[in-house]
């Protein structure tokens, strides 16, 4: 009797050491269970990549670079050439790349210099670009295409005082591409000038007041984009700023010139307008070249909502102070075409803008149906060295 009591006692304990080790077992594979569950999933790591160019020394080659060697092959590349953002003709620069995994391609523009990646992989590629520029000042954008969509985006501008490789790092998406643009503005600012007294000197034979009088509002401006250009470059933006704000100057009194000429009927309105679209581009790019050297950063970005009877556009409008001086008056808004509506309608004003600051506006720009392909603009003012300056960014 004494035998089994206490060989049921052994079982007894037995069992309890099994129920044990087996509720362990259970616990440890819920456990484990959930956290495979609540694991998060593995993310690529993206390739470094480093790319040099230098654009002081381009080939003796003119070359027009094909679309799918910036590309490989896919087709919105087009649409930047056509809405002017983007140009293909220029020299051949030299470059030095640390991987395979991208394909590289470099031109000197007129006005600058352009660079393009192709990631080859199917994994992200972390780039940093390094260019170095002849001594200017340089505006800079950054053109992405992932897909079959591209995103355009605005960077801090480029001066250049040495020959040192300026930095701009970037992520390229799996199989995606990436397009650099610098600008010089005032070059662009010497070919609107020229372009604008070609349209002037059409008024010389059959109005030679309204001549002498648009001609006398802008003969500054030569002089002046001269000097802007040698002290674009200086650590202190002011001496530069100041010479371009009284170029804008000059042509805001031409603008006014102008539309009074017309409405009085003393200039053609056929002329009126040719003359108006010149003025117009060259005070666009100088305020480029403005915002370049004070290290201003504007942006313009959209979203669509699809109706019934129009095409309804979220515009979000910015300025970064990127530069080392505090910015006034600043204003944001929005517009397109014609038979637009933008809401709100007034200017978003900000009266300062310290450095490291940023500014932003909402707006809805409604076109009616059909006019989906009208372009939309964000618009920036600021006030510096007395004058006014304007920052026109097309959304893409």
């Amino acid at each position: 009797m004494r035998r089994t009591k206490q060989w049921r006692a052994v079982v007894g304990e037995l069992a309890s050491g099994v129920l044990l080790l087996a509720v362990v077992f259970l616990v440890g594979q819920f456990v484990t269970g959930e956290k495979q569950q609540g694991a998060p999933p593995q993310v690529e790591e993206p390739l470094s990549v480093s790319v040099t160019v230098d654009a002081t020394r381009p080939t003796e080659a003119a070359a027009e670079i094909a679309g799918d060697e910036w590309w490989n092959g896919i087709a919105p590349s087009t649409a930047l050439v056509r809405a002017g953002w983007l140009t293909l003709k220029g020299r051949i620069l030299p470059f030095a790349c640390d991987s395979d995994a991208v394909m590289v391609a470099a031109i000197r523009t007129h006005d600058g210099a352009a660079v393009g990646v192709h990631n080859r992989t199917p994994q992200p590629v972390s780039l940093r670009l390094g260019i170095i520029l002849p001594q200017a000042s340089y505006s800079a954008q950054r053109a992405v295409r992932s897909g079959d969509s591209i995103t355009v985006e605005a960077l801090q501008s480029v001066r250049t005082a040495k020959a040192a490789p300026a930095y701009k790092p970037g992520l390229i998406p799996a199989g995606g591409s990436v397009i650099y643009r610098f600008i010089n503005p005032l070059v662009r600012a010497a070919d609107a000038y020229r372009s604008a007294s070609a349209e002037i000197a059409g008024l010389r034979s059959g109005h030679p007041t309204q001549y002498r009088r648009l001609k006398d509002a802008i003969k500054e401006c030569p002089w002046l984009l001269t000097q802007a250009q040698k002290l674009a470059s200086l650590p202190n933006p002011d001496p530069a700023v100041s010479h371009i704000h009284r170029a804008l100057l000059c042509v805001r009194h031409a603008q006014a010139l102008t539309t009074n000429g017309v409405g009085l009927g003393r200039i053609p309105r056929a002329a009126g307008q040719r003359i108006a679209g010149g003025l117009d581009e060259l005070e666009d790019a100088l305020g480029d070249a403005s915002a370049a050297v004070l290290g201003l950063v504007a942006t313009a970005a959209l979203s669509i909502d699809a109706e019934p009877t129009a095409t309804r556009y979220h515009v979000t409008v910015s300025l970064r102070n990127a530069g080392s001086k505090t910015i006034r008056a600043v204003r944001l808004w929005a517009a397109g075409d014609e038979n637009t509506v933008v809401e709100p309608s007034d200017a978003a004003v900000f009266p300062t803008l310290h450095p490291g600051q940023t500014v932003t506006a909402n707006f809805q720009v409604h076109l009616p149906e059909g006019a989906a392909d009208f372009p939309i603009y964000g618009f920036v003012g600021y006030m510096a060295h007395g004058a006014p300056a304007r920052l026109r960014q097309e959304c893409y």
